[in-house]
């Protein structure tokens, strides 16, 4: 769940450029997936 809220925060931030969203993008399907890995232990 903490994690959960922390992406909720994360969108409170306005103006990024589409390179920083692409980056952006990578991290949470990086921390997506290893949250999916951690719960899958």
């Amino acid at each position: 769940m903490a994690g959960r809220q922390i992406c909720v925060k994360e969108k409170s931030f306005v103006a990024i450029t589409r390179s920083d969203f692409a980056k952006l993008n990578q991290d949470i399907q990086f921390l997506d997936n290893a949250l999916k890995t951690e719960l899958g232990t």
